[in-house]
């Protein structure tokens, strides 16, 4: 999809790339993430979402990965709007090659952050 000819399938390509480390992120964050449901927080699920992975304490091993994690779920929301909803923009085939590996870098982040957060729970 992200080779697509057609802009409409690159800026699937990222809108999509967003949504799979959104729902990953949403897993783990309900797994291993400080709780942020008595906060308030400005906007909705998805920078409550980005926030959970900030909520690490700065002395926990986990605080540096979250943090990470959290920039890079930022950027990536950042990218699915402006693909989403700026259609006088133009969607080149490199920002989304970009977008992807991006993505599944941040995949790899947050299933290791999972990993790492049932360690240290022992």
């Amino acid at each position: 999809m992200a080779e697509g000819n057609l802009e409409i399938d690159r800026r699937n390509a990222v809108s999509r790339a967003y949504y799979g480390s959104y729902h990953c992120a949403s897993h783990t964050a309900h797994e291993c993430c400080p709780d942020n449901s008595h906060l308030k927080v400005e906007g909705g699920v998805h920078e409550r979402l980005i926030d959970r992975f900030n909520l690490f304490p700065k002395t926990s091993p986990l605080h540096m990965q979250g943090r990470s994690i959290a920039i890079m779920l930022t950027q990536l929301k950042t990218n699915r709007r402006k693909a989403d909803y700026d259609l006088d923009g133009v969607v080149e085939n490199g920002m989304v090659q970009t977008h992807i590996e991006t993505a599944k870098r941040l995949i790899k982040k947050i299933e290791s952050l999972n990993t790492a957060s049932k360690t240290n729970m022992l």
